[in-house]
């Protein structure tokens, strides 16, 4: 759930025309998926076992697996138009193609990756021209996926200080621009409080202000590091 609500919200940063069909992620299941998953919380520190307990926590967790799959639902809405336009141009170039007697050959994505431990996932439906890959030997490493990283030795615990901070700011005071202030960004700072106060703008703000706090949450340290440390202390 995580990873989609972090890449519809990229997504709807880059095309905010289409923030209103995403409107019951935003509205509604955002809001629902945290309240359900904090009150399980609670529900475990009572450590109660008896039958009503263990009925409302399956559940809610039954809940949760709907709502993960509403969110998928919720993105291919965001998209539709998009795929049906990529959908009508590919019919027109494929119906070219034919006309002009070019055969297309049937190649499948190539699905193998890798787990959080860096070993490789075999996955038997791919293939690339019809040839199955053979599968690879379990438990052996692809990469050293720990070791991958651009932030400079000794500096990752401060950049992961200053993403939660920042975060925090954007999502909770976002509309008087406290995280462009934490940035330094003195200037765009200010000229967020006066659009907030100045003209009431406090809601538009407060929501500009969570989408950028939530799309600095999800962000990779790397791409945090780059964007918002590296370049500010620049």
């Amino acid at each position: 759930m995580q990873r989609t609500a972090k890449n519809l919200i990229l997504h709807l940063e880059k095309h905010p025309e289409r923030i209103p069909t995403a409107f019951k992620f935003i509205d509604y299941y955002q809001d629902r998926a945290v309240k359900i998953v904090q009150q399980y919380e609670d529900l475990e520190a009572t450590e109660l076992s008896t039958d009503k307990v263990r009925d409302l926590k399956e559940r809610m967790k039954g809940t949760l697996a709907s709502l993960d799959e509403a969110y998928t639902e919720q993105f291919e809405n965001v998209l539709n138009d998009q795929m049906l336009s990529v959908d009508a141009e590919l019919k027109v170039m494929e119906q070219q193609l034919d006309a002009e007697g070019i055969k297309r050959p049937t190649i499948a994505l190539d699905l193998d990756t890798v787990d959080e431990d860096g070993n490789q996932i075999y996955n038997p439906y791919s293939k690339q021209l019809g040839r199955k890959r053979k599968p690879p030997k379990i438990g052996r490493p692809v990469a050293d996926l720990q070791k991958l990283t651009i932030i400079p030795e000794g500096k990752r615990a401060m950049v992961i200080h200053r993403k939660l901070v920042q975060s925090a700011l954007a999502i909770f005071f976002g509309a008087l621009g406290a995280h462009l202030f934490y940035r330094g960004k003195t200037f765009s700072g200010f000229l967020r409080l006066f659009l907030s106060l100045t003209f009431v703008m406090i809601p538009l703000m407060s929501f500009i202000g969570f989408c950028e706090g939530i799309r600095y949450l999800f962000m990779s340290l790397d791409d945090f590091y780059l964007q918002y440390v590296e370049d500010d202390d620049n």
